[in-house]
């Protein structure tokens, strides 16, 4: 059961019945047509059957909600209270019983929209996104599932029980995850053995208020599957303005008809959406340590008084491979944002500060893993050169470690050049090395760290299993 908040004593009203039965009654209405989606599966596609597992996934944790309903006024139960009804309600209000069912139910539910749309996102994606409206559906659904999350977050906030107490019910295990998704929770748990890194804590009251309101859809999902969510949606997202932005190019470099207006019109929406989606996958955890410091001091050997590579790795929020691939995408979406959409200084500084991020980490702190920055280091310095009139965003990061580790040579794999298997992929990778770059580390002008405020106003590959950060110490 989840444990009591000390909202109510704040004075937070408890949940009406009617806002717990109108909650039940949409996610029962969703569950029944995300379902549905399983009838648009090819017969001859080799993820049928991981996407019929879906479908029956969403088909029972629908059923699950039937019994809640029942004990709740107007939850469709058809006034018929079930046996055990009064620990789920009590005068028609949720106990943490209820919620905590309703929890497990969309949980499970959410696990069931991921294994039954991956077919139905990657069709779209195949079929170069010719299909707006399908486009806008797969975007729309996720959407969907992260406002669910918030909503049963604030009944959990109403009732003055804390969902993070029951986001993973004991002895529950993720088998229920596709298994590209398996994998990775497998190599993050290998990765993850034995770190640990305190979290920052927040600098004042309105950061405090922030946070918790990003928190709450990992309290909610668990950090795995919110992080899926996230990552789902960014990758989809990131493949059509990756698709939109090649044809565009293509085409100007052809002289030829511009035919991609009404995409590139919506271009800036999808950016906004698709660095959310990575930028809260980042942040699942809570505030990233680094976001908080002049990027400059991110030395070759050191970061954050750290020189152990686990402990900087933590330091910057690259808590597996999954999320080393998250701030890849984030990097690149970021210069696409300027490159595509005014060329500004402020968007010109974000990007710099974030692949600056990326190559710092790839170079100077897992060297020799088989990861290249040399594609994110040219960003750099052409945002460098043609907007920022500076070279402290570049500066150093040519420099090599005395001694180039192997630790992470196994733990975090090489990115290859070939799209995810969630769904697009990244543009333009390089070999390692890259040209002359300035020494030394100038104070970047304007910048602190690589978080995109804003971008997670609710609060991140796959999901990958790690120690809580509430648990970590330097």
């Amino acid at each position: 059961e989840g444990g009591r908040t000390g909202a109510a004593a704040a004075g937070a009203a408890p949940a009406a019945p009617a806002d717990f039965a109108a909650h039940i009654q949409e996610v029962q209405r969703i569950f029944l047509e995300w379902a549905q989606l399983f009838q648009r599966v090819p017969a001859d596609s080799k993820r049928r059957g991981e996407a019929l597992g879906g479908a029956v996934k969403l088909k029972s944790a629908g059923k699950r909600l039937e019994k809640v309903a029942a004990a709740v006024p107007g939850g469709g139960g058809g006034g018929e209270e079930e046996e055990g009804a009064d620990t789920l309600c009590k005068n028609g209000f949720p106990e943490a019983a209820s919620l905590s069912e309703c929890q497990a139910a969309w949980r499970d539910g959410v696990l069931g929209l991921l294994e039954v749309s991956f077919v139905v996102d990657e069709l779209v994606t195949k079929d170069d996104f010719k299909d707006v409206a399908a486009v806008e559906e797969a975007t729309q659904r996720l959407q969907l599932a992260a406002d669910l999350t918030s909503a049963l977050g604030k009944l959990f906030a109403a009732a003055d029980f804390d969902p993070k107490a029951s986001s993973k019910p004991k002895g529950e295990s993720e088998q229920g995850l596709p298994p590209e998704m398996l994998q990775m929770l497998e190599k993050c748990m290998a990765e993850k053995k034995g770190a640990v890194m305190k979290a920052p804590t927040a600098s004042d009251e309105a950061e405090a208020a922030k946070l918790h309101a990003e928190s709450i859809f990992s309290d909610v999902l668990g950090e795995e599957i919110w992080e899926a969510v996230c990552w789902r949606r960014g990758i989809f997202l990131s493949s059509y303005i990756s698709f939109l932005v090649s044809k565009k190019e293509a085409e100007e470099e052809a002289d030829a008809a511009n035919t991609t207006v009404e995409g590139m019109t919506a271009l800036p929406g999808l950016i906004t959406d698709a660095v959310m989606s990575f930028d809260m996958m980042l942040h699942a955890q809570g505030p990233i340590a680094s976001d908080g410091e002049d990027p400059a001091t991110w030395q070759v050997a050191a970061d954050g008084g750290h020189q152990d590579e686990t402990a900087r790795m933590l330091y910057h929020g690259v808590y597996s491979s999954s999320h080393l691939r998250g701030l890849k995408h984030l990097a690149e979406l970021l210069f696409w944002k300027w490159k595509h959409l005014g060329r500004g200084k402020a968007d010109a500084e974000l990007a710099a500060v974030v692949n600056r991020k990326f190559v710092h980490v790839v170079r100077h702190i897992m060297p020799g893993a088989g990861w290249t920055a040399d594609v994110e280091y040219e960003r750099i310095v052409e945002m460098e050169g043609a907007t920022l009139e500076t070279s402290a965003f570049s500066a150093g990061l040519n420099d090599r470690p005395a001694q180039p580790s192997s630790n992470f040579k196994k733990a975090l794999p090489a990115q290859s050049g070939r799209p995810s298997k969630s769904g697009g992929g990244s543009r333009g990778r390089g070999s390692e090395g890259g040209g002359d770059g300035s020494d030394g580390a100038a104070a970047m002008p304007g910048t602190s760290g690589a978080s995109c405020d804003g971008a997670a106003a609710a609060a991140p590959a796959g999901p990958a299993q790690r120690k809580k950060k509430g648990s970590k110490g330097k």
